[in-house]
C-alpha cells in the first residue's frame, strides 16, 4: 500500500534513488507520470512526477556534468542570461550536461559573493542586499552582482551605486513589499472564506468534554484528597 505523507518529503533515501534509477532507465526518462506512478508503488511512498524529473535530472543522470564551472561556460551563461533571466531549464539547454538546478545555484552563489564585497566597509544605508534576480536589469548593479572571481574584493567594495541605482533599487523593494501585501491579503481572505463551523456533534463533544473536565477539577480541588474519583480519572 502506497503511504501518503502529511508534509511534503525532502530528502530521497538510497533505496528511492535506485528505484527511480531503475524506472527511469526502463522507460527512458519519458513520460513522468508513469514513473512517478511505478516508483511510489515500488517505494511504498508518494512521489510526483515533479519530485521524481526534478530528482533524476539534477542528481541521478549519468550524463550530468558535475565539474565545477568552466570560464567559457560562465561567459556563455552571463550572455545569456539577460534573453532567459531566471528561466533556468531553458539556460542549461546551452550547456551540455549542466541542469538548471546547477546554473540557479551557481548565479545566487555569484551574486551572494559580490554582495558580501561590495557590502564591505560600507554603512548600512549604502549597501546591497538580494532582492530579485531582477536586480541583474539594471546595468550598474548587474557588473557588480555578476563579477568573476578574479576581480579583486578591493575593487568591488570601493564601488559605490550611483543615485539611479539606488533609486531603481529601492523600486524593487517597493515591489516586493506590494506583492508580499497583496499575498498575505489573499491568503487571509481565503482562510476566512474556507472556516468551517463545528458540527451539532462536535458542540456536544466539546460541551460533554468540559462537563468531565469541570467535574474532575471539583473533585481535585474541593473534596478530600483520598477522594477515590480522582484516580477514577486518572485512571
Amino acid at each position: 500500500m502506497v503511504k501518503r505523507n502529511s508534509r511534503k518529503i525532502k530528502l530521497w533515501a538510497l533505496e528511492e534513488d535506485l528505484a527511480l534509477r531503475d524506472i527511469a532507465e526502463k522507460f527512458n526518462s519519458k513520460n513522468w507520470k508513469i514513473i512517478a506512478k511505478n516508483v511510489s508503488e515500488k517505494i511504498g511512498t508518494i512521489r510526483t512526477f515533479k519530485q521524481c524529473r526534478d530528482r533524476w535530472l539534477n542528481y541521478l543522470n549519468k550524463g550530468i556534468n558535475k565539474s565545477s564551472f568552466t570560464d567559457y561556460e560562465i561567459d556563455i551563461l552571463i550572455s545569456i542570461q539577460e534573453v532567459y533571466q531566471n528561466r533556468w531549464i531553458d539556460m542549461a539547454k546551452k550547456l551540455k550536461g549542466r541542469t538548471g538546478n546547477q546554473i540557479k545555484n551557481f548565479f545566487h552563489a555569484m551574486i551572494r559573493r559580490n554582495i558580501r564585497k561590495f557590502n564591505k566597509g560600507k554603512n548600512n544605508d549604502e549597501k546591497l542586499e538580494f532582492i530579485s534576480m531582477k536586480m541583474l536589469n539594471n546595468s550598474e548593479i548587474r557588473k557588480i552582482l555578476l563579477a568573476k572571481k578574479n576581480v579583486p574584493r578591493a575593487i568591488i567594495s570601493k564601488t559605490k551605486l550611483s543615485n539611479d541605482a539606488i533609486y531603481y533599487m529601492q523600486s524593487l523593494k517597493d515591489q516586493k513589499i506590494q506583492t508580499e501585501t497583496g499575498k498575505n491579503a489573499v491568503y487571509a481572505a481565503d482562510f476566512s472564506c474556507n472556516l468551517e463551523l463545528p458540527t451539532e456533534d462536535e458542540i456536544m463533544t466539546k460541551c460533554s468534554f468540559e462537563n468531565i473536565f469541570n467535574m474532575y477539577q471539583y473533585c481535585t480541588e474541593y473534596l478530600l484528597p483520598t477522594c477515590s474519583i480522582q484516580n477514577l480519572f486518572l485512571s
